[in-house]
């Protein structure tokens, strides 16, 4: 597998965000591939046989959590984001570079709230789906690892959602109003979920919610509002009316005692179930 052109693809949505990317081996700090061959040799430090002991690949991999940092060589500023990512079970550390040598402006009043709105700006646009607005695969992994990896015995509930026979409306309607309905669907999502809660866009017509430290009987409880507000909803395509359902699936657990693919596989367990049997449907 090409894990350069994978990657690549996986952010191809966010192309105008950086000027190259860079695969890192996290265990040597090795660079594996590099989109561009004028960052091949891009090294914090003159001596790249010495490893950087600030090295923030390193860091990322060890605390499974991005970082930034703007880095000044040869005259020019890189704006550079790292993100640990996982591969056919191999850990991997993606760097993307972006040259703002001409184009980062910040005043002497305003220096460090500019940068800390610029960082924010930038990490939002990567970590959130850009159809839907709601958080995307990379930030899923990334921060229910590290929930998991605390070891709380906090409980942690999961429901997977699927809309059903979404299929049909984009082989019938079109890919455009299939859009319009994913981002319906979201914002109805978006207004009912809490600010502890992960609402995120996991492929598809495929949405996962994460109920931080809160039981099954709140995952419940949340995905009965959000099929009664879907069921409230209609849609209009010339002169045919379009209802949308969809169908449930939730799995709840204690951080200490799951893993990121119980979760993920037992919420699908459920949410075939639900589908098997009839659509519209939640099962727990």
């Amino acid at each position: 597998m090409n894990i350069l052109q994978d990657i690549e693809e996986q952010f191809a949505s966010f192309k105008f965000l950086f000027d190259a990317i860079r695969i890192i081996d996290p265990k040597d700090c090795s660079i594996i591939k590099t989109s561009d061959f004028r960052f091949s040799n891009f090294h914090c430090l003159e001596d790249e046989s010495i490893r950087c002991k600030n090295c923030l690949a390193l860091k990322a991999h060890k605390e499974q959590r991005s970082f930034q940092k703007l880095e000044m060589t040869n005259k020019k500023a890189f704006l550079i984001f790292l993100f640990p990512v996982k591969i056919q079970e191999k850990s991997y550390i993606v760097e993307f570079f972006k040259d703002v040598t001409e184009t980062f402006v910040i005043s002497e009043s305003t220096e460090k709230k500019s940068i800390d709105l610029f960082f924010k700006d930038v990490t939002e646009n990567l970590t959130k789906d850009h159809l839907t607005g709601a958080y995307n695969r990379c930030f899923l992994k990334e921060n229910l690892l590290k929930k998991l990896n605390e070891k709380s015995t906090n409980p942690v509930s999961i429901i997977m959602i699927d809309l059903d026979h979404f299929k049909n409306i984009n082989d019938k309607y079109g890919h455009l109003f299939g859009d319009k309905i994913l981002v319906e669907f979201s914002n109805v999502v978006l207004s009912l979920v809490s600010e502890t809660d992960w609402f995120c866009r996991y492929g598809g017509e495929e949405f996962l919610i994460i109920l931080n430290n809160k039981p099954i009987s709140s995952a419940l409880l949340l995905s009965k509002k959000i099929r009664e507000a879907l069921n409230r909803k209609f849609f209009r395509f010339k002169d045919d009316i379009i209802q949308i359902y969809c169908s449930m699936g939730i799995f709840s657990s204690t951080y200490d005692k799951t893993s990121f693919s119980e979760l993920l596989s037992k919420s699908d367990e459920n949410l075939y179930i639900a589908k098997k049997s009839g659509r519209n449907t939640i099962v727990y």
